[in-house]
């Protein structure tokens, strides 16, 4: 059950076509909504992932992209992230880095 809610969240989320961090054009609330699908496996606010999950808020956006460019190039495993992560293009994991990083870190 739990996957099915995962890979139709990843789906809604994949399917949208968003414009290009390079024209400026994904908006606060796409990038929230792009960042929504995170929250299965990282917490809903982020701050207190789940036990073997961590934490977005409160990391660099620098790093944020670095760890998931990583798992996109396959330098880094793990269990299932690798393949989340091939479904974002560049931009896409650029807003969605920007918007943890902006977020507060006690919730």
């Amino acid at each position: 059950m739990r996957n099915r809610f995962f890979v139709s969240l990843l789906t809604c989320a994949i399917t949208l076509g968003h414009p290009t961090w390079a024209q400026q054009s994904i908006q606060p609330n796409t990038a929230r909504g792009l960042a929504l699908s995170c929250t299965a496996c990282h917490g809903v606010a982020a701050t207190h992932a789940p036990t073997g999950f961590a934490s977005l808020t409160g990391q660099s956006k620098e790093n944020l992209i670095k760890q998931m460019q990583d798992f996109k190039q396959g330098r880094r495993g793990g269990t299932v992230m690798q393949q989340i992560i091939k479904g974002y293009r560049d931009e896409e994991i650029e807003a969605i880095a920007g918007y943890f990083a902006a977020q507060p870190t006690s919730h």
